[in-house]
């Protein structure tokens, strides 16, 4: 019998792995460690993300959505062209 492993895709790998983590920081933190490792995870990924969005998209995006907003409650408080 050999001693082949079947292939393993990359999203299975990711999901393995985070499963592994996930079990590990369960054995070995507190709650307080875990939530600590949590924060700046999710701050590292926010941080990652921002940066390939932009942060003048993201101001254009906040303008035009604030300009939809205010154009909407004119319109409902008897604003007409």
């Amino acid at each position: 019998m050999s001693d082949e492993r079947k292939p393993v895709s990359v999203d299975e790998y990711r999901l393995i792995s985070k499963q592994a983590i996930i079990e590990y920081l369960r054995d070995h933190t507190s709650v307080e460690e875990r939530k600590e490792v949590f924060k700046s995870a999710l701050n590292e990924w926010l941080k990652e993300r921002f940066a390939e969005f932009g942060w003048f998209s993201f101001k254009a995006l906040a303008v035009v959505a604030f300009g939809v907003v205010m154009y909407l409650w004119l319109i409902l408080n008897g604003w007409h062209k």
